[in-house]
């Protein structure tokens, strides 16, 4: 009976702490330190349940009074426990970690000096461009994504620079700005078409009396 009042007491501590957290994550502004010591609590709570269910299981199972839809009966509280303790940590863990992750001040990010030719979505132009800042910026392994992203910005003009106005400047959707603007600009065919409209667009030249007789 005393690892049954054990458990039961751990159970419904953990019922508390559950309750308490939720009553944290609804205000407008959940205390972070207070909802680590909620997460550390539960996660001590879970480790001694973990071990009370395992003893307990046992003793269930060494008694031959004991059918098999009890320890199944057993077996599934135990589950819903867990389950409900994961559940109340899920979103717990997401603010804390999201709450230590390094802020980037965009304002505060020291770019290269170094000077490359603008794009301004001209599809002709995109190869030239692409294959510097790839090398100069893209490749370098100590430069982070939104310091990457920052200096993209800052050499993008008229369309191109419209195309991405939208994006956030993070890891993810610099990834994505890169292969939106590849997307774009970089397909042999539009690059084709583009080159040929260049060729029809060039002034034809007036035919002279010099040039007739060449």
């Amino acid at each position: 009976m005393t690892l049954v009042r054990q458990r039961s007491g751990h159970r419904a501590q953990v019922t508390r702490l559950a309750n308490s957290i939720s009553l944290e994550l609804a205000k407008d502004d959940p205390s972070i330190d207070i909802l680590l010591l909620y997460q550390n609590e539960l996660e001590r709570q879970k480790e001694i349940l973990d071990s009370l269910d395992d003893e307990y299981l046992r003793q269930l199972t060494s008694n031959e009074e004991v059918t098999s839809d009890d320890i199944a009966s057993e077996v599934e509280n135990a589950s819903d426990i867990m389950m409900n303790i994961y559940t109340t940590l899920k979103p717990v863990i997401k603010i804390i970690k999201d709450a230590n992750k390094p802020k980037v001040d965009a304002q505060s990010i020291k770019l290269p000096n170094l000077t490359l030719p603008r794009f301004n979505g001209d599809p002709l132009h995109w190869s030239k461009f692409w294959d510097l800042y790839r090398t100069a910026i893209h490749n370098k392994l100590d430069m982070s994504a939104p310091a990457k992203f920052q200096y993209l910005m800052s050499q993008l003009d008229g369309e191109a620079a419209n195309l991405l106005s939208g994006f956030d400047q993070t890891e993810k959707e610099y990834e994505e700005a890169i292969k939106l603007l590849e997307t774009s600009y970089g397909k042999p065919k539009l690059l084709i078409r583009n080159r040929l409209s260049a060729l029809f667009d060039l002034i034809t030249p007036t035919p002279t009396a010099a040039g007739l007789r060449l």
